[in-house]
């Protein structure tokens, strides 16, 4: 959820969901001051959670959704900017490269069954985090709501 609080990251990350995420997709977000306590939840429980992976995640949004929640927490839209910046910023890093895809990259590429399965990750699969399993781990979750009012 960090990165929509900064005002550099936040249009580049609006139109990289609006443009390479198809919109029924949600994408599961989480506060990193979350992810702190849950750090803290596993070392004062290393008997429960040693060698456990957890997923976890405070909102499970689609683009339209975290759209939204802009327009009612800020009374504006998520910001974005023009695609072209989008697709730059994602042809320059690569972690985005295997985040976000276009389609007509996956269409010439068929043939390469495990790239295909690699790339485009949020627009086909996304994060498996249970948000109300999270919740039970730690029911003070913040959602994508809770965390721009709280940051204003």
């Amino acid at each position: 959820m960090d990165n929509f609080l900064d005002p550099k990251m936040v249009s580049v990350l609006g139109t990289l969901l609006r443009d390479k995420v198809r919109p029924t997709v949600p994408l599961k977000l989480i506060a990193t001051s979350d992810i702190g306590e849950f750090a803290a939840i596993a070392l004062q429980n290393p008997s429960v959670y040693l060698e456990q992976t957890l997923s976890i995640a405070g909102d499970s949004l689609t683009y339209g959704e975290i759209d939204a929640v802009f327009r009612a927490v800020q009374g504006k839209p998520l910001p974005t900017t023009y695609s072209l910046v989008g697709t730059v910023v994602n042809l320059l890093i690569k972690d985005l490269r295997t985040m976000y895809v276009w389609p007509w990259v996956q269409l010439k590429r068929q043939t390469n069954v495990e790239f295909v399965r690699r790339v485009a990750f949020f627009d086909q699969v996304g994060y498996s985090a249970n948000v109300e399993q999270s919740r039970k781990i730690y029911p003070e979750l913040k959602t994508l709501k809770q965390y721009l009012e709280a940051n204003q």
